[in-house]
This record gives structure tokens, sequence and C-alpha cells, in this order.
């Protein structure tokens, strides 16, 4: 963004068909037009500009590739179960390698052109359909609280969405508070796209398409943030909740009794995490010198 997409010329300073452009020279204070000798004072913004280059360029459309494939690959984790706190799928390696092939594919297609050249159109058109294949699997996701999902035989297997929560059915079961909030979040993520892909004219000469969208991630990833991990307290909840385990492998009613009479404390949940139960707060105290060393930890033979 230039220092001309805050101020655009007047009518007066816009040129004629037919001439030479105009070739603004940004001082301290003042914008001075050389074809027509008008000038004007400025905020004073160009010199906290720097400019772009082909390394950062690069580097910022690398790294919104990498969050919207992330993102994709999580939904693809979750969604169909492919890693849980219970095990780990066979698929989940392979779905992960994927990814970062395509994802590898399409840093070295960007690389090959040569500096000062980008394919924009072909980059904006593989982030969008990776933006549409997460926003998809989260409405579906959503959807199956409410409708029943066809699923497919092929053989022996059946293929079909694993159920939100399993092992409880989405349709029989009561409707957790977060079902639609995926169907609400994508409208919205889809909403604040739209900045980036329809432009206008900067409102009040200060704001223009690209600035809103980025002011619009600040509370939509806060948002994402939130929805996931209220969602994997209630997955774990559930699905351990089910076996009667209360935390990674110790039962509900299993008590484990040290030499001391003490409970073998087990590893805590994301519930307990997210409550605070469990995590040790301040700094914990050393266990003191390790056989075999002296006070200044040289070994003692």
């Amino acid at each position: 963004m230039s220092i001309r997409g805050f101020w655009p010329p007047c009518d007066s300073e816009l040129p004629s068909s037919g001439s030479e452009p105009l070739s603004p020279v940004i001082t301290n204070s003042f914008v001075v037009s050389r074809r027509h000798n008008i000038s004007k004072p400025r905020v004073q913004l160009a010199d906290a500009r720097l400019p772009d280059t082909s390394v950062t360029e690069r580097l910022d459309y690398f790294a919104a590739t990498l969050t919207i494939s992330f993102s994709l690959l999580y939904s693809l984790l979750r969604i169909f179960s492919l890693q849980t706190p219970l095990g780990t799928s066979r698929l989940a390696f392979p779905i992960a390698g994927l990814v970062a092939c395509l994802v590898l594919a399409h840093f070295t297609y960007l690389l090959s052109f040569p500096p000062g050249s980008f394919p924009y159109g072909y980059h904006s058109a593989f982030n969008l359909c990776l933006a549409i294949g997460h926003n998809l699997l989260w409405i579906i996701w959503s959807a199956s609280f409410y409708l029943p999902l066809p699923s497919f035989n092929l053989g022996n297997y059946s293929l079909g969405l694993p159920y939100p929560y399993p092992p409880n059915n989405p349709l029989t079961t009561a409707r957790p508070k977060d079902a639609a909030t995926p169907i609400a979040l994508v409208a919205l993520t889809t909403l604040a796209m739209s900045f980036e892909l329809l432009d206008f004219a900067p409102l009040f000469r200060m704001m223009d398409a690209h600035s809103l969208w980025h002011a619009s991630t600040i509370p939509l990833a806060i948002a994402w943030w939130t929805f996931l991990c209220s969602d994997a307290v209630e997955v774990e909840g559930t699905m351990l909740g089910a076996r009667g385990v209360s935390s990674v492998g110790v039962g509900v009613d299993e008590k484990m009794p040290l030499s001391g009479g003490s409970q073998t404390p087990g590893t805590p949940s994301y519930a307990q995490l997210a409550a605070g139960v469990g995590v040790q707060k301040g700094r914990s105290k050393s266990p003191g010198r390790s056989p075999g060393r002296g006070e200044k930890g040289e070994r003692v033979d």
C-alpha cells in the first residue's frame, strides 16, 4: 500500500488523455506535482513506509498458504476422527503427507517465477480452493446435528462421516451449544474474505478493502480458536467418558496407591488443563543434585 492509497489525487491533478503520467515527489510535508506545479500538505506517512521486496512479498503469501493448509489439515484430522484422544488412524500420516506435498508443489511453482513477477491469480485460486474445502467440511460437520448424512457402501466397507462426538449419535442425543458455531464462523469468514476479492476505493481516504480484511481476521481468529478449544474439550470428555476414563490411562473409579498411601496422578485432560486442575503454578522446586555429581555439577568418581 502506497501513500497514494491514502491520499488519491483530486480531479485537477489527474493527467489529461495522452499526457505524461504524474510523478509526485514525496517530501517531509508536501506532495508536489511536477506537471501542474501544485503543492498540498499531506500527512507524513512516506517516511515510515518500508519498501516491499520480492522476498518479503513471497514470504507473506507463503505464510497465508501455510495458515490455510494447516487449518484444512486439522479439519480433516478432527472431522474424520483420524486423530483422537484414544488413538491415531493409519490414514492420518498419509493425508498429512499429501497436504504437505500439495503445498510444497505450490511453493515450488511460485518460486519458478523470476523476481519481479508473481502469478497472483493462480495463487489466489489455490488458496481459495483450500479455504472452500475447509469451510465445506465444517458446514457438513454442523449439518450432521440437524440432518441425517448419507453413507456409501463399498464391498465390506461403509463410507460416511463419523459422529461429531463419538459414540453419541448427533440426531438422538442432546445437541451441544457449539453445534451451529462453525456455520456462523464460515459465513463471517466468507464475508470478510470478500474484502480481499472485491476491491473498492479507500473510505475517508484511509481504509481500503485490504486493510478491512486484515482487521476482520483478528476477531475471527479469536473466535475460531475459542471454538476449537471448546470442541477439543468436548470430544475428549465424550470419548473418554464412554470408556469410563476420566484421564488418560486411569479409570474413573480406579485408585493406584503409592507406597506412601497417596494416589498416582494421571495425565490431566483438556478440560482439567483448561480449568487449571493438576497444573502446578509458580516455579517448581529443584529435586537436588544428581547422584555422582558435586555441588557445581562436576562428576565425582
